[in-house]
């Protein structure tokens, strides 16, 4: 569940079983969404408790790339980022791509070079970026009072 507090009441935002890290999860061997729809129809769970591989790293080059640009402001870090990822060096060592795997799955190349390209010409939209992201996500004031009727 996700909310935040206004007045001292909880107003809810929104409530689903998405799982925080599934690309981390499937990295390491777990099916998440797999154990979700089981458990959610009511069919049969493993009897034996379902753990991952430990040691298994994963990243989001886009998570990254906005976090450069918006801790910095500078292109250079975008560009170090970027040449870090490309060379898996740094954070991207020994780690899988979780949002974005373009080996994988090729068509992902679009959003992380629109983010890219956006950053590059003007780092500091970081912010705006992840913020018109999380808007997409949010629940406008009218929905959360009909919640409350």
């Amino acid at each position: 569940m996700d909310y935040f507090h206004q007045d001292g009441e909880p107003v809810f935002i929104e409530c689903n079983p998405r799982t925080v890290e599934p690309g981390n999860a499937a990295a390491s061997g777990v099916n998440l969404p797999l154990l979700s729809i089981a458990l959610a129809t009511g069919r049969a769970l493993p009897a034996k408790v379902v753990a991952g591989r430990p040691g298994v790293r994963t990243h989001s080059t886009l998570a990254l790339l906005l976090g450069s640009a918006d801790q910095t402001g500078t292109r250079r870090a975008v560009l170090r980022a970027l040449a870090a990822a490309a060379a898996q060096q740094g954070v991207f060592a020994h780690s899988a791509e979780a949002l974005t795997p373009v080996i994988r799955d090729p068509p992902s190349l679009i959003p992380l070079l629109r983010v890219a390209t956006a950053l590059l010409a003007r780092p500091a939209s970081a912010a705006q970026i992840s913020g018109r992201t999380i808007a997409a996500y949010s629940v406008t004031q009218r929905a959360i009072t009909r919640l409350h009727e």
